[in-house]
């Protein structure tokens, strides 16, 4: 069975243990407009097409408006782990830096 490595740095490649082939994976990240992890079951509405999404649920946006589905809802335990996870890492970054800004210490 092929694998597909994920080094530190985000590369992907897919490599054939077999033959040892490795071959690039071509990916579309700069389709994708924003991520969003729903906080509230809602409506989502563009234009004509509207999803019902609940609290827990991954809302994904593209910046192309020609595509057939402007947004998806997308459910996920990982995802939601990892965006919570980020979500706490970004809250602990402003916790350790209120103190820029403080008039005090200029």
């Amino acid at each position: 069975m092929k694998t597909l490595l994920i080094t530190k740095s985000n590369y992907m490649a897919c490599v054939d243990p077999e033959s040892m082939n490795v071959e690039d994976v071509e990916y579309a990240r700069e389709a994708i407009s924003r991520i969003v992890l729903i906080k509230e079951d809602c409506l989502v509405k563009s234009g004509e097409m509207e999803i019902e999404a609940k609290s827990g649920d991954i809302l994904i946006t593209f910046y192309d408006q020609d595509f057939p589905n402007r947004f998806v809802v997308v459910r996920s335990k990982e995802w939601v782990e990892n965006l919570d996870t980020y979500e706490k890492l970004m809250e602990s970054y402003a916790a350790d830096d209120t103190d820029c800004c403080d008039a005090a210490s200029l």
